[in-house]
């Protein structure tokens, strides 16, 4: 894997981002993530860098994951983005949703590194 990855991850649980550094840390060597705590922040961190992965929680303060995942695939400039829903619990309506807004993978929460680093990677390429 090219060491010039750069993830976006939006997640208001300050626990979850830190145990995420810590994977891709250990994990995926020379992979830079850069964290935000809700859409808002995201939005401003989309715009002013480049990103070959967005890791999105569905619940967040502002606006949930799957509205900041709708707003992104209605701009051409971010058609092609790959994006990880990231989730305590997924419904039958969240997967359809996410198989139409064409994200990724899905990751439900509680998950194990293994786990973890294998979809983060599979995604990456």
């Amino acid at each position: 894997m090219s060491s010039s990855k750069k993830i976006l991850l939006i997640d208001d649980d300050s626990k979850i981002c830190d145990l995420i550094s810590v994977f891709i840390k250990l994990g995926l060597k020379g992979v830079t993530l850069v964290t935000a705590g809700d859409t808002i922040q995201g939005n401003f961190k989309l715009e002013n860098d480049e990103f070959d992965l967005i890791i999105v929680d569905k619940n967040l303060p502002t606006r949930s994951g799957l509205e900041f995942i709708s707003q992104l695939r209605s701009s051409f400039k971010y058609q092609k983005l790959k994006i990880v829903l990231l989730s305590g619990s997924l419904t039958n309506e969240d997967v359809h949703f996410a198989v139409e807004n064409r994200v990724s993978e899905m990751i439900v929460k509680p998950f194990k590194y293994a786990q973890f680093l294998e979809k983060i990677k599979k995604v990456l390429g």
